[in-house]
């Protein structure tokens, strides 16, 4: 071995170390795929959430702000196909003007039983 050639075997594995190096950071494992699923619930419908808010008052029997909204909402019922909408908009009336909270269950109650 000449001296220059002691010189060059530590250099020519570092620099293998650094090209190879180089070489996995330039290319890398490939490009990343990731499909994200799609979702596929469905928002609840317009009879869904009447039926929550008729739950919340049912188990509460304290009326709020949103409880003469729900008139309006028994209307559109009929639109939605619930063939007992005329009732359940009496039923939810008479929640609203309710005076204890045992008429508010009460009415709330009778308007949910006949909810699809």
């Amino acid at each position: 071995m000449t001296p220059s050639s002691k010189l060059r075997s530590p250099f020519r594995h570092l620099m293998n170390a650094v090209v190879l190096t180089l070489i996995a950071v330039v290319y890398g494992c490939g490009p990343a795929t990731f499909e994200y699923p799609e979702v596929t619930t469905p928002p609840p419908s317009k009879v869904d959430n009447f039926r929550e808010l008729l739950k919340s008052y049912a188990e509460s029997g304290q009326l709020d702000s949103g409880a003469e909204l729900l008139v309006a909402e028994a209307d559109s019922l009929s639109i939605e196909g619930v063939t007992k909408s005329v009732e359940i908009k009496t039923e939810v009336q008479q929640m609203v003007a309710a005076k204890s909270a045992g008429e508010v269950k009460k009415h709330a109650e009778a308007a949910l039983k006949m909810l699809p």
